[in-house]
């Protein structure tokens, strides 16, 4: 089998098991920068909402004045491959604060001896989640991703596709969710940029636009900065049944290997 017959295999079987809106725990577009065989990675992602819902359609606790919070733990199994473990936590007043979900997260990267012109990767996350939180109690999510850096000019696109295995939309076919994300290195120490996240409605049935899910970020994120991750930003929501502002902030630390080979 040829290169270019494994590389359509590869995007097919994306898929083939793969669109949710983007929730506010973990709030990332994805991209195919790999990292070193052995390597663990922790990052913490937050957000604060000012401005939420206040009530839910689907009866969940409302999002007005709530931190959001994702403990996340990942092991590069190859310098393609990597899996974590991500712990959700809620803190709100009126009885808000809780543990609200795990979900098991995995990154496949395309190696580069195949020499696409653009990145490719796919994500595979499996969610278990508090039904007062989520309209959904187990999800699948599978999203193909597309990358190119260009020069200092970087661009990534997400397509998310979501099935919910129980919960309110468990007889529901795969929900589409694209997001993107576009930034600018400058003096090799900071990109600033836009991310954009959304939430259509099913693949058979496209919501109106006054229920669809639109936020756009302006973000920064931070460049050779040793180990450290960083990425923040401002967002707000575009349509009536988004949350209208909120703040968003990844931090972590890559560890080369310190800890031994899992």
């Amino acid at each position: 089998m040829n290169n270019y017959k494994k590389i359509i295999l590869f995007f097919f079987f994306s898929i083939a098991f793969s669109a949710k809106a983007q929730d506010n725990y973990v709030i990332e577009v994805h991209g195919t920068e790999t990292n070193n065989e052995h390597d663990i990675v922790f990052q913490l992602h937050a957000c604060y909402v000012f401005n939420g819902v206040n009530n839910s359609s689907y009866g969940t606790v409302p999002s007005n004045h709530l931190w959001c919070s994702a403990l996340e733990f990942s092991h590069w199994f190859s310098n393609h491959f990597e899996s974590s473990v991500v712990a959700y936590y809620a803190i709100g007043d009126n009885n808000r604060t809780n543990y609200t979900a795990t979900h098991f997260h995995n990154l496949l990267i395309l190696p580069k001896k195949y020499k696409l012109p653009f990145g490719l990767g796919v994500v595979a996350d499996l969610g278990f989640q508090n039904k007062n939180y989520f309209a959904d109690g187990i999800t699948l999510e599978v999203a193909p991703i597309i990358d190119k850096q260009f020069s200092k000019l970087y661009a990534s696109v997400n397509f998310s596709f979501v099935k919910s295995f129980d919960g309110y939309n468990k007889n529901q076919s795969l929900s589409f969710s694209p997001s993107f994300k576009i930034n600018y290195l400058i003096q090799n120490k900071f990109a600033p940029g836009i991310e954009y996240y959304s939430g259509l409605g099913t693949l058979n049935n496209i919501g109106p636009l006054n229920q669809q899910q639109h936020q756009v970020f302006f973000t920064l994120d931070g460049f050779n900065i040793g180990d450290w991750i960083l990425n923040f930003g401002y967002g707000f929501g575009v349509s009536p049944n988004t949350d209208k502002s909120l703040f968003k902030l990844i931090i972590g630390m890559k560890n080369k290997d310190k800890f031994g080979r899992l």
